[in-house]
């Protein structure tokens, strides 16, 4: 009898494990389909892997690494990742946490004496969640129109902003900050005494068995290092230089898809943090107002929309180099798209590529002809104190979001909402009619909020 049953299991093991085979076997097919569609190889450069249950599904490269050298993008082309960097840096200071060599509510004068405490703390908790309210070093003007191409020192560029007015309360609202991150490389040297790059090569790279990531260097020779291209008024060019000294601790690595996914399994397996911290990291911060946001300690959280599947992601963006890691726990299905092309729609590709991968079929939704009608005009809000105006038309059967510095194609999701394809971090825009047939709508990108109401 325990023979029978012995061999029934068997059976069933053998005759399951077919079925998922076979089933792989039709997701790859339907992925390998849906990217020579959707990835042009003569001008777009991109490295795709798809895992799932631990192992991974799918893995290649389309397009060119080099123009110049035609040199073929495979799964050990190394990529510039931009802000994908941030949630390296979380998990370098979590490890230190965890470690007691620092605490979350630990104020940045603690480790930067020389940063003002503009009549509040501001923690380090605050700097992890966005919620810090300093503000953005790379958006203010500066007399130097080379700064992205000078090498400086941090203490340089902390000086630039440290004196800037908090835009708000620390703790009560979302900005997305490469100033919170790039202080949190200064306060990981500090207290483990160690260069930014050499800490994460130690504790996170070496740890990983990460062979093809790297703290960003333009002299140095990185093997199998690709170059950015993007396209202006029809002509291929290639990326803008930057010093990696200005993105610093948030988004100046490098690395690979295959060496991405080594690392996401060493997260997600308690390699590298406890699992008591990985939770953390991945819970939603609360604002001290009780609202939930979006965000946890490096990562964007149910921020993407995939079918009702809770989602882990973040995304990147510097010289023409973009990237998404997108992580669906519950179904354990990873995607990570590396791109060397400006235009390329990461978002689009990893969102797509996800839901097939879960055995979903996709869909594109045709938007009501008189909705359409009803969206055109142009719209107005006020943000941060200044009056802004947009238009919204329709172009080559498509309706485009304009405003003036750039123009992005508005893909229906639904009747009222709609993603922006090409946009670096994602935005959507959720349109809304009142019972007078006013309409207006909400944009959101990396948790800010702007309402924009039609008045034409």
């Amino acid at each position: 009898m325990k023979q029978t049953a012995y061999i029934v299991l068997i059976l069933a093991f053998g005759l399951t494990s077919i079925i998922n085979g076979q089933s792989n076997k039709k997701i790859k097919k339907g992925i390998e389909k849906y990217l020579a569609k959707k990835i042009n190889k003569n001008e777009q450069g991109a490295s795709v892997l798809i895992g799932k249950k631990g192992k991974i599904l799918y893995s290649k490269g389309f397009g060119l690494a080099n123009q110049e050298w035609h040199t073929p993008i495979t799964n050990e082309t190394v990529f510039q990742i931009g802000s994908l960097t941030k949630p390296i840096t979380a998990l370098c200071i979590l490890q230190l946490v965890e470690k007691g060599k620092l605490s979350l509510e630990d104020s940045i004068q603690k480790f930067i004496p020389y940063f003002p405490s503009k009549d509040y703390t501001i923690t380090i908790e605050h700097l992890l969640t966005h919620t810090s309210g300093i503000k953005e070093y790379l958006s203010l003007n500066h007399q130097n129109p080379f700064i992205l191409r000078s090498d400086l020192e941090s203490t340089e560029i902390i000086i630039f902003f440290k004196d800037e007015p908090l835009n708000f309360m620390p703790g009560t609202k979302f900005s997305y900050s490469n100033s919170g991150y790039f202080l949190l490389g200064v306060i990981i040297e500090k207290v483990s005494k160690l260069s930014y790059a050499s800490y994460v090569k130690q504790n996170i790279f070496e740890a990983c068995g990460m062979k093809n990531s790297f703290y960003g260097n333009n002299f140095k020779i990185i093997p199998n290092r690709a170059t950015s291209y993007v396209k202006d008024n029809g002509e291929l060019k290639k990326g803008d230089y930057w010093s990696m000294s200005i993105p610093y601790a948030a988004g100046a690595l490098l690395s690979t898809t295959e060496d991405l996914f080594k690392w996401q399994q060493a997260v997600f397996n308690n390699k590298l943090l406890s699992k008591e911290w990985v939770t953390k990291a991945i819970t939603k911060y609360e604002y001290s107002n009780g609202i939930i946001s979006n965000y946890g300690y490096g990562w964007f959280l149910d921020f993407i929309d995939i079918n009702g599947s809770k989602t882990i992601a973040h995304s990147g963006g510097i010289s023409e180099f973009n990237s998404l890691f997108l992580y669906l726990p519950e179904e354990d299905i990873q995607v990570i798209v590396l791109s060397n092309y400006g235009d390329t729609d990461v978002n689009t590709i990893a969102i797509d590529l996800a839901k097939l991968a879960s055995g979903n079929e996709l869909a594109s939704f045709q938007l009501n002809k008189e909705l359409k009608e009803s969206y055109k005009g142009t719209y107005e809000s006020i943000i941060d104190g200044e009056k802004k105006t947009i238009q919204i038309y329709e172009l080559e059967n498509k309706l485009v979001l304009d405003t003036v510095e750039w123009k992005l194609e508005m893909v229906p999701l639904t009747n009222t909402k709609f993603q922006m394809r090409n946009a670096r971090p994602i935005i959507t825009v959720e349109f809304i009619k009142d019972i007078l047939g006013n309409i207006k709508f909400i944009s959101k990108q990396k948790e800010q909020l702007y309402e924009w109401k039609k008045i034409d």
